[in-house]
Protein backbone atom coordinates (compact mmCIF):
# COMPACT_ATOMS: atom_id res chain seq x y z
CA UNK A 1 0.00 0.00 0.00
CA UNK A 2 2.96 2.73 -0.71
CA UNK A 3 2.11 5.96 -2.10
CA UNK A 4 -1.46 5.60 -0.15
CA UNK A 5 -2.29 8.69 1.65
CA UNK A 6 -3.71 7.11 5.50
CA UNK A 7 -6.90 8.21 5.90
CA UNK A 8 -7.88 10.43 9.01
CA UNK A 9 -10.50 11.37 10.74
CA UNK A 10 -11.71 14.40 12.61
CA UNK A 11 -14.24 14.84 15.09
CA UNK A 12 -13.22 18.03 16.86
CA UNK A 13 -12.36 16.85 20.07
CA UNK A 14 -8.90 18.28 19.89
CA UNK A 15 -9.64 21.54 18.72
CA UNK A 16 -12.47 22.11 21.24
CA UNK A 17 -9.97 20.54 23.95
CA UNK A 18 -7.16 23.01 22.92
CA UNK A 19 -9.45 25.74 22.87
CA UNK A 20 -10.25 24.86 26.76
CA UNK A 21 -7.11 24.57 27.62
CA UNK A 22 -5.96 28.07 25.49
CA UNK A 23 -8.69 29.75 27.39
CA UNK A 24 -8.16 28.22 31.09
CA UNK A 25 -4.39 29.65 30.37
CA UNK A 26 -6.28 33.06 29.33
CA UNK A 27 -7.86 32.67 33.16
CA UNK A 28 -4.54 31.60 34.27
CA UNK A 29 -2.71 34.79 33.38
CA UNK A 30 -5.52 37.56 34.51
CA UNK A 31 -5.54 35.50 37.90
CA UNK A 32 -1.41 36.04 38.20
CA UNK A 33 -2.23 39.68 37.36
CA UNK A 34 -4.78 39.45 39.84
CA UNK A 35 -2.76 38.68 42.55
CA UNK A 36 0.17 40.61 41.70
CA UNK A 37 -2.07 43.77 41.93
CA UNK A 38 -3.53 42.66 45.36
CA UNK A 39 0.05 41.64 46.88
CA UNK A 40 1.10 45.20 45.48
CA UNK A 41 -1.80 46.64 47.29
CA UNK A 42 -1.17 44.66 50.78
CA UNK A 43 2.39 46.12 50.56
CA UNK A 44 1.93 50.00 49.72
CA UNK A 45 -1.14 49.94 52.46
CA UNK A 46 1.05 48.26 55.09
CA UNK A 47 3.61 50.76 54.64
CA UNK A 48 1.36 53.66 54.80
CA UNK A 49 -0.34 52.44 58.26
CA UNK A 50 3.58 52.28 59.29
CA UNK A 51 3.67 56.01 58.12
CA UNK A 52 0.56 56.99 59.63
CA UNK A 53 1.56 55.45 63.37
CA UNK A 54 5.00 56.85 63.02
CA UNK A 55 3.35 60.80 62.68
CA UNK A 56 0.57 58.99 65.66
CA UNK A 57 -2.17 59.12 63.87
CA UNK A 58 -5.34 57.09 64.11
CA UNK A 59 -4.79 53.96 61.81
CA UNK A 60 -8.31 51.90 62.76
CA UNK A 61 -10.06 52.23 59.07
CA UNK A 62 -6.78 51.97 57.45
CA UNK A 63 -6.43 48.60 59.52
CA UNK A 64 -9.79 47.69 58.93
CA UNK A 65 -9.34 48.50 54.51
CA UNK A 66 -6.02 46.44 54.90
CA UNK A 67 -7.52 43.29 56.31
CA UNK A 68 -10.16 43.46 53.33
CA UNK A 69 -7.06 43.84 51.15
CA UNK A 70 -5.57 41.06 52.47
CA UNK A 71 -9.21 38.80 52.33
CA UNK A 72 -9.09 40.04 48.59
CA UNK A 73 -5.62 38.83 48.47
CA UNK A 74 -6.34 35.43 49.55
CA UNK A 75 -9.38 35.24 47.60
CA UNK A 76 -6.96 35.43 44.50
CA UNK A 77 -4.83 33.40 45.40
CA UNK A 78 -7.06 30.38 45.82
CA UNK A 79 -8.74 31.45 42.46
CA UNK A 80 -5.09 31.38 40.76
CA UNK A 81 -4.39 28.07 42.50
CA UNK A 82 -7.51 26.51 41.10
CA UNK A 83 -6.65 27.92 37.98
CA UNK A 84 -3.63 26.50 37.76
CA UNK A 85 -5.10 22.73 38.89
CA UNK A 86 -7.42 23.04 35.61
CA UNK A 87 -4.67 24.34 33.48
CA UNK A 88 -2.44 20.82 34.02
CA UNK A 89 -5.15 18.86 33.61
CA UNK A 90 -6.79 19.89 30.73
CA UNK A 91 -2.95 19.85 29.69
CA UNK A 92 -2.67 16.19 30.49
CA UNK A 93 -6.42 15.64 29.34
CA UNK A 94 -4.97 17.06 25.74
CA UNK A 95 -1.75 14.78 26.09
CA UNK A 96 -4.29 11.73 26.48
CA UNK A 97 -6.71 12.25 23.12
CA UNK A 98 -6.58 9.49 20.45
CA UNK A 99 -4.77 10.61 17.46
CA UNK A 100 -8.25 10.64 15.32
CA UNK A 101 -7.26 8.53 12.75
CA UNK A 102 -9.24 6.73 11.12
CA UNK A 103 -8.89 2.66 11.74
CA UNK A 104 -7.89 0.40 8.60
Amino acid sequence: MRGETPAFHYDGRAHLEHAKHLEHAKHLEHAKRQVTDSDRMVAEWSSLIDTMRAEGRDVTEACNLLKTFKDNLEVHRSSRDLIQQRVAQAANELRWLPDNRALP
